[in-house]
Parts: structure tokens; sequence; C-alpha cells
């Protein structure tokens, strides 16, 4: 073959490629229609997740206790003074009652003093100083 026709081939194939790119860009796609009909859309759903707090406050009581009873819950909204548990006290009133018969004992040990010495008894507290260092030269 003559190098002119070999040319003449290669372009040939060139403008197939080129025209056949061409057509099939310019091919209608297929379309699928589908009717829409008015209606009413459920405005709900259901999500997971974890709520965090924006403020968060650690409550630690005054005193130490069985808890009888809980009256909030986790995540409720709560203000200055309301009521959040009750602690069992029956520890507490035992513990008030002995210091409070020991005051008595000790009410009826400083009666036997008073009533012993025909001077009011007095107490001192010693407390021992520390020695003085000599100043160095």
């Amino acid at each position: 073959m003559k190098k002119p026709i070999k040319i003449a081939l290669i372009a040939l194939v060139a403008v197939a490629v080129v025209v056949g790119s061409i057509y099939y860009m310019m091919m209608p796609l297929p379309v699928r229609m589908t009717q829409l009909y008015p209606q009413v859309a459920e405005l709900s759903f259901t999500e997971q997740g974890v709520v965090v707090a924006e403020n968060t406050v650690l409550v630690f009581p005054l005193a130490q206790g069985e808890i009888n009873g809980l009256y909030v819950q986790e995540g409720q909204q709560i203000r200055e003074g309301d009521a959040l548990l009750s602690i069992d006290d029956t520890n507490l009133h035992l513990q008030l009652a002995q210091v409070e018969s020991g005051i008595v004992g000790l009410q009826a040990q400083l009666a036997n003093l008073d009533v012993a010495s025909p001077h009011k008894a007095r107490l001192t507290i010693h407390q021992k100083r520390p020695a003085r260092r000599a100043a160095s030269t």
C-alpha cells in the first residue's frame, strides 16, 4: 500500500470514531416518569443518641445514710430548694443521743466537783514552750 492510502484510511477511521462518539453523546437518555399525587406527610421520626446536659452540678449530702426516697429523675429540671431525696437519719439520732448523754454525764461530774470542793475547781492548761536558743555571734 501506498503511503497516501494509509493516511486516508487512518483519517477515515478517526472521523468515524469522532462521528460515532458525537452520535452516542447526542442520543436521548431513557427517562421513567411517575405521577405525583398530593398527600399529607407524617412528621415523626425515631432517633437514637445521647443527650448531654448543658449545665451539670454535683450534689453532696451533709450527712451520710441510706437513701429512703428519690424525688427526681435523671435529666429533670430542678430549682433551688427542691427536695431531691431523703436519707435515713436513724444513725444520726443515735449519735445525737450519745452526745447528749455524754453532756449530761459531764454536767454531773462538774456538779460533783462543785459539791466536793468549797472552792470552785480551776482548770489550767499547761503548754510546753520551746527552749530559747542562744544567739550566736
